[in-house]
């Protein structure tokens, strides 16, 4: 004698195998195929469309890696906009509303000029040793300003609760940048 449940088990799995086999059970295989194909090309287009999603999953932490590949190749990288100088960098972090990037704004305006200071032969190990070998006409005539920026980044760089206001970061990039374009010749 068989157990109730037994008997309802045997009369669900043979509905199922009945089933299975009919008609209306391939109709609904096909409809499920080809919903999954939809869903799956929606998921790839809103990747597509949200590039630091989509370079997430395709490269994971190499979107730097993917820029100088595509650059290498002469195409255009894809989402993000790439600055050609130091100057449009320093800009685009300078414009910014977060104050994380103005003082990355201030920080890469220092390294431009420190690199302007190695380019044009100053003395020195570091950059406040480069800076005590050039006279004031070399950095377009003020060179406390400019040392007063460099103070700005040695505070960024050394204080991690170090306040920089915009009008501050401002002043500092603007001191470093004329020099850079005082030691670069103008250009």
């Amino acid at each position: 004698m068989e157990s109730t449940a037994v008997k309802v088990f045997n009369l669900i799995s043979e509905g199922i195998f009945r089933f299975q086999g009919s008609y209306q059970a391939g109709v609904i295989k096909w409809i499920l195929i080809v919903y999954t194909l939809m869903m799956l090309f929606s998921i790839i287009v809103l990747a597509r469309r949200y590039s630091a999603i989509y370079d997430y999953f395709l490269w994971g932490n190499k979107t730097k890696k993917r820029l100088e590949r595509e650059k290498q190749k002469g195409k255009k990288p894809r989402g993000v906009k790439v600055p050609e100088t130091a100057r449009e960098l320093v800009e685009a972090k300078l414009n910014s509303v977060n104050p994380n990037d103005w003082k990355i704004a201030v920080i890469e305006a220092d390294k431009a000029l420190d690199e302007a200071l190695k380019n044009s032969g100053a003395a020195g190990e570091s950059m406040g040793d480069r800076l005590k070998n050039v006279v004031s006409q070399d950095v377009g005539g003020d060179l406390d300003s400019v040392w007063e920026a460099h103070k700005v980044r040695n505070n960024i760089v050394h204080d991690a609760n170090y306040q920089l206001s915009s009008e501050m970061a401002r002043k500092a990039v603007n001191s470093l940048m004329s020099a850079v374009q005082a030691l670069s010749g103008g250009k």
